[in-house]
């Protein structure tokens, strides 16, 4: 069977979810492994708080020139995401790489608190934002 992954909020998706089992359940085989995973639902970040986050981050690679150095966008991204969401550790052929945590799992809200961060963060350091 194909993975399924079906969100739970109407009687039409709940109908979908229950044909899924007995499909699953009329069609196993003994030998056969499957993981079910019931959760809470959680939106990720939207595609505008996405865009405006960018367009963040190019306003203050466009105007922040530390030490008469210019960043691009994306190490800015890097920056703030090792400096606001943290860094985890992980280990590359036998030796400790210290990375950056993803923004990609952010929720709605905690992107917006995020994007606040960074915006307040940008001001601080003598960025003007056009509105």
């Amino acid at each position: 069977m194909a993975e399924v992954r079906i969100v739970l909020g109407s009687d039409e998706a709940f109908t979908k979810a229950k044909l899924a089992l007995l499909t699953l359940w009329n069609n196993r085989k003994t030998d056969e492994l499957h993981t079910l995973e019931i959760k809470p639902y959680k939106r990720k970040r939207t595609v505008s708080q996405n865009s405006r986050y960018w367009a963040i981050l190019t306003e203050i690679a466009q105007q922040l020139k530390p030490n008469d150095q210019e960043y691009s966008p994306e190490t800015w991204h890097e920056y703030f995401k090792a400096k606001m969401i943290g860094k985890d550790t992980i280990l590359i052929d036998g030796e400790a790489e210290v990375i950056a945590k993803s923004s990609a799992n952010l929720e709605v809200q905690e992107f917006t608190d995020y994007m606040t961060q960074v915006e307040a963060w940008a001001i601080e350091h003598g960025v003007q934002f056009s509105r």
